[in-house]
């Protein structure tokens, strides 16, 4: 996906690759990024196609917004995003990290309670 308008504020400094990833987490896990601080735009990858039509659909309805400045985000020319692993360090830090924090708050599927567990009231 193709995020286009970020804020580039002095004061606060630059957006953030955690900023960006943040508001593809809700709809699946993202697999890359790649900021493109001089333009303010930024490129996003989702582990599925599927959730990547259900962000840009989200967003075409709710105007997404950034540090309270509206920002844009549409599909992308390129299916897959293909970096350079040494210039993107941090980015895939960033993603690892976060990653990992969405992973260690997510419940283990297929958890239940067994029935013996729970005592009547």
């Amino acid at each position: 996906l193709h995020i286009r308008k970020l804020p580039g504020e002095v004061t606060e400094g630059e957006v953030t690759e955690t900023e960006v990833i943040a508001l593809g987490l809700p709809f699946g896990k993202v697999t890359n990024i790649l900021m493109l601080k001089g333009k303010n735009q930024a490129f996003l990858e989702l582990a599925t196609e599927e959730a990547a039509i259900t962000m840009v659909n989200y967003y075409s309805a709710v105007t997404p917004h950034l540090r309270n400045q509206p920002i844009y985000i549409q599909y992308s020319n390129h299916k897959e995003l293909k970096t350079d692993n040494t210039l993107n360090q941090r980015a895939q830090a960033v993603l690892q990290a976060v990653t990992a924090v969405q992973t260690a708050n997510t419940p283990l599927s297929g958890t239940t309670v067994s029935e013996s567990a729970v005592t009547p009231a």
